[in-house]
């Protein structure tokens, strides 16, 4: 799950798009993730739609058009997503339980998938989170955190409006700004800064 947060930090997805991420996805030829599919848990109805009886977990489209796009891979988190291939090819070989469930390891195999070998959801990502943020003390942080972190950070370095509202999935910059950019202590010291140097 670590290296599910670290991919999300270092791509802005959202959690249903990184749950969703087939190793089809990824394109070593432009160094670039592919994002085009999500996973989600959906609710069961009974027959009149009156009550839940249940739920099952699914690939679903994402959330609106823009939201297919492709983004270019840091050498970082290539290298990562290999090695993690390797280790999870091997798992594969070696285990048991997956085994026992006639499966075999292809391309189309999930990227991250849990202790049970099912990709995650959304729900199971925010309780692995909160889990690592009480291990380590670290402030409290929710999964989407992670999105607004990389579009801040983005933001931050100056990256053209243009390419962080294609890079996030949205259909406008105005979504980009009021939902996912926070201004940092870092930027208001160096915009005052710039202020009384212009000043005198």
């Amino acid at each position: 799950m670590s290296l599910l947060f670290k991919t999300m930090l270092l791509t802005g997805l959202r959690p249903e798009e990184a749950c969703g991420l087939k190793w089809t996805a990824l394109d070593l030829e432009q160094d670039e993730l592919v994002i085009n599919n999500a996973y989600k848990s959906f609710k069961l109805y009974n027959d009149d739609y009156t009550k839940v009886i249940g739920h099952y977990r699914s690939d679903a489209k994402l959330k609106t058009p823009q939201s297919y796009r492709r983004i270019p891979l840091s050498e970082d988190l290539k290298n990562m997503l290999l090695k993690h291939r390797q280790i999870q090819q091997e798992l594969f070989k070696k285990s048991r339980a997956i085994k026992s469930h006639h499966r075999k390891w292809s391309e189309k195999e999930y990227i991250f998938i849990g202790r049970n070998y099912v990709p995650y959801v959304s729900d199971s990502l925010s309780y692995g989170m909160r889990k690592i943020c009480n291990k380590y003390s670290l402030k409290k942080v929710s999964p989407y955190g992670l999105r607004r972190s990389f579009a801040t950070l983005c933001a931050e370095k100056g990256i053209d409006k243009l390419v962080l509202m294609k890079l996030m999935g949205h259909s406008d910059y105005q979504t980009t700004v009021q939902y996912y950019i926070k201004v940092t202590s870092k930027q208001k010291k160096q915009a005052i800064k710039n202020i009384y140097e212009q000043a005198s």
